[in-house]
């Protein structure tokens, strides 16, 4: 990719839980999935178990156009995601990845309805960020973008 990119999930995220009780109560298969103590890569093993949808990271710099089918999704399902919080004693968590390049920067903006709805099932939200890293001196890049390599 040669421009910034977003990237965001819904994941609900315990030390150990049924994703396959979570699959079929919720109705829809995940595209992120971990169980506690599979093997990630390596002998790299997972800390948590999670269940996951992701709105793939395509380039942007609207943050919303990706939080937007996740919001939807809460609300449409708000009940059975805070029963699946108090159930499985785990924690839903709002992901976004914002990936800069290029130095073309994004805002992030929640909506109030959409910080309700997080409230509502008691999300986290977390926003990652990775950028170019330039030398103020000379601004040659000293570091290559994750994604697009530039």
């Amino acid at each position: 990719m040669e421009n910034t990119s977003i990237g965001a999930s819904l994941r609900l995220v315990g030390d150990d839980f049924d994703v396959d009780y979570v699959t079929a109560f919720l109705d829809r298969r995940p595209n992120y999935l971990r169980v506690k103590g599979e093997i990630i890569k390596n002998d790299f093993r997972a800390k948590f178990t999670a269940w996951g949808i992701r709105i793939e990271e395509s380039e942007s710099l609207d943050t919303g156009t990706h939080l937007i089918p996740i919001f939807d999704f809460i609300e449409q399902n708000l009940e059975k995601l805070q029963f699946l919080r108090d159930k499985m004693k785990a924690e839903w968590q709002i992901d976004v990845c914002i990936t800069i390049c290029n130095e073309r920067t994004p805002g992030v903006v929640l909506e109030p309805k959409h910080m309700e709805l997080a409230s509502a099932i008691n999300a986290y939200i977390s926003v990652d960020l990775y950028a170019q890293q330039f030398n103020i001196d000379d601004m040659t890049s000293l570091d290559k973008c994750p994604l697009c390599g530039h």
